[in-house]
């Protein structure tokens, strides 16, 4: 849609063409520059029905994609992590860190992983930034996988009453489905520290939680649990969600205490980071004054 290229002289699942015209008509009005592409002779195909019931999700360790896990767990047969979506390809040891906590993860729960490489994100990039395009490349990923499930779970970043135009949302997952193939928004009902709450009671979790982007701690003496910098935006504000739960001195995957200075003074937050910090401040206790104090201070911080 930014390029304007022609869709045409192909075949395409029915299901997924009666999709297109809504799946265009979103991006353009959410994506500068995305226009809706001219179709011409696609050819809708049906696959016949297959005997695969397999139900997978899309894991990177963090709070949504552990919440969703968890609360579908006797359903779930696969999990799902991508190279090269958080983790860059070209960090091959972070890339062998994650792989085995997701592989940790899948082992104590009893389910398989499948672990994908792809550049995808690199050519994505180019023309639209990963908050947009995120949802899209999880598509495309679940029908290169789609002759091995009937349904995979793509765990939401927003709750029902905060939701706002983003890569992956209620709106646009579902439409990326085939006949054969059910993408499945999950998530949407529950706020992100009610998230952490529930998540917080499994120490499967509090051994694991990889929520850090920046990648910036490394392990200590060998051992894999400096998966969280413990400085960056993300991880103070799901070590303060931890705090609220009574939970961050179990939570073992951080390199640090938190920081309250270091959190007052978190500058350009983003609407979504604002988001997160009012659910936080609206969940904790009033005993807490110190860490209401931070969070009300970085909440000035707000970039317009």
């Amino acid at each position: 849609m930014k390029t304007g290229i022609r869709l045409e002289d192909c075949e395409a699942d029915a299901l997924f063409l009666a999709s297109l015209p809504e799946l265009m008509g979103i991006y353009s009005l959410w994506e500068a520059g995305a226009g809706k592409i001219d179709i011409s002779n696609l050819m809708p195909t049906s696959r016949d029905s297959r005997e695969t019931n397999r139900v997978g999700v899309f894991f990177t360790g963090g709070v949504d994609s552990f919440y969703t896990l968890l609360k579908n767990r006797d359903e779930i047969d696969d999990v799902i992590f991508v190279h090269g979506f958080d983790v860059n390809l070209g960090d091959v040891e972070h890339r062998n860190r994650v792989s085995r906590l997701v592989n940790r993860v899948g082992g104590e729960l009893g389910v398989n992983v499948i672990e994908i490489e792809t550049n995808l994100r690199s050519l994505l990039d180019r023309y639209v930034s990963w908050n947009m395009a995120h949802g899209a490349a999880m598509a495309a990923v679940a029908h290169l996988l789609s002759p091995l499930f009937s349904r995979i779970y793509i765990a939401s970043s927003f709750s029902y009453d905060m939701i706002f135009n983003w890569g992956s949302h209620p709106l646009l997952d579902p439409l990326w489905s085939s006949g054969t193939l059910q993408l499945i928004h999950h998530g949407c009902e529950t706020k992100r520290v009610d998230k952490v709450a529930y998540i917080s009671a499994y120490d499967i979790v509090m051994k694991n939680l990889r929520v850090c982007y920046k990648n910036l701690s490394y392990p200590k003496g060998g051992h894999d649990w400096g998966y969280n910098c413990g400085v960056c935006e993300k991880c103070l504000r799901t070590m303060t969600a931890l705090r609220v739960a009574g939970k961050l001195e179990e939570c073992r995957t951080f390199a640090r205490p938190i920081d309250l200075k270091l959190l007052s003074r978190l500058k350009k937050i983003t609407h979504a980071q604002k988001i997160f910090l009012e659910e936080n401040l609206a969940a904790l206790g009033v005993e807490d004054k110190n860490l209401r104090k931070a969070i009300m201070k970085a909440l000035k911080n707000v970039k317009h």
